[in-house]
């Protein structure tokens, strides 16, 4: 996949990605809980393509993308 056909799904996925954040209930107050390593939509993209692709282990993406493996593991089912 090359950068411009990123850039159109990541207009696509991003207000999807966003609107699925809204509906689902916080657990934690706003500001609560561990920060997250990747900030913005299109670090989440490029992760779930990344893991589709080579299919690490939840131990692997905390190395590579020094995220916590929940993290990873909540990613990986959007």
């Amino acid at each position: 996949m090359n950068r411009k056909a990123f850039d159109a799904l990541l207009t696509t996925f991003s207000p999807v990605y966003e609107q699925t954040r809204q509906t689902q209930p916080r657990q934690r107050a706003v500001g609560g809980g561990r920060k997250a390593r990747l900030l913005n939509t299109q670090e989440k993209l490029f992760f779930i393509f990344f893991y589709f692709k080579c299919y690490p282990t939840f131990d692997w993406a905390d190395i590579i993308f020094e995220m916590h493996r929940s993290q990873a593991h909540e990613l990986k089912h959007f």
